[in-house]
């Protein structure tokens, strides 16, 4: 019997596990994280979409040994969608993760990124002296709540904490957006 109740509960587990697997998203590619060329095509894409503001912020700051860059921002009014690449030149492994504790705040509203829902393509947790990685993070509004684009004048980021590889040393990665 309890070998039985065992069996169900790990097939319940694999079903959800599965379930929130197949409802990962992958990062938006019409947003560039600064890690490749934007093309004309993608260029001429941005100025189709309607109540959209797309801007390169061109931000870009260090923490502890790791080069952080915000590349290309859209703000539509169901999201935010933030390009952003990272190089580890600190000369050791750093602990980051960024997709489980990413936000971004407009005035007085948070927004948070969903590791569940959306994948940024990035690499996190253990990363290696000399990686270089880019990835998307989308930031969505609680409930039905919608953002105006053109209100929009700054937004505050956080991508949590970095430790240094002996987790004696952490650092908060907070950058702000000048909205362009």
């Amino acid at each position: 019997m309890k070998k039985a109740k065992l069996w169900i509960k790990a097939m319940g587990m694999i079903l959800v596990l599965g379930a929130l697997a197949i409802g990962c998203n992958p990062p938006p590619e019409d947003v560039e994280t600064g890690g490749t060329e934007h093309s004309a095509e993608a260029e001429a894409e941005d100025a189709k979409e309607e109540n959209v503001k797309s801007f390169n912020a061109d931000v870009t700051k260090e923490f502890m040994g790791v080069k952080v860059s915000i590349a290309e921002v859209k703000i539509k009014p169901d999201r935010i969608e933030v390009g952003m690449n990272y190089e580890n030149k600190s000369g050791q492994s750093i602990h980051w993760y960024p997709d489980q504790e990413a936000k971004a705040v407009i005035g007085d509203m948070q927004l948070d990124s969903n590791m569940f829902l959306d994948d940024t393509g990035m690499t996190v947790g253990d990363i290696s002296d000399g990686v270089k990685s880019d990835g998307v993070f989308v930031f969505r509004p609680a409930g039905n709540k919608t953002i105006d684009p053109e209100a929009v004048k700054e937004i505050k980021l956080s991508f949590g904490e970095m430790m240094s590889e002996d987790f004696m040393k952490t650092k908060k990665v907070e950058l702000t957006v000048k909205v362009k």
